[in-house]
């Protein structure tokens, strides 16, 4: 059994960081963390923890639809240049000093 809440959180997932970089939608469990760094059917896709059958749909999905890949990859690498730059984390947490 795994307890989430606020403070129990997966790792945030670098990994999915460094695929947006490359203009790479990523597939992603649906857990604190790692959606955070995937937005869902935004930058990649979430699915649910363990659910072998639809892991497999959206990896069909998006072997299938080079459309819908390039648009995802092209957010996320939007996202990862603009939202994950040091000096925008830093105003998110300047406030909190």
């Amino acid at each position: 059994t795994v307890v989430i809440d606020e403070f129990d959180r997966e790792g945030f997932g670098m990994v999915y960081l460094e695929a947006a970089q490359h203009g790479i939608p990523s597939i992603a469990s649906l857990l604190p963390g790692p959606d955070e760094a995937v937005l869902h059917e935004q930058t990649g896709l979430l699915v649910e923890e363990g659910n072998v059958d639809e892991i497999m749909k959206v990896i069909l999905k998006l072997a299938k639809d080079s459309d819908l890949r390039k648009k995802l990859g092209d957010t996320a690498k939007k996202r990862v240049q603009t939202e994950f730059r040091p000096e925008y984390q830093f105003k998110k947490i300047e406030r909190l000093l």
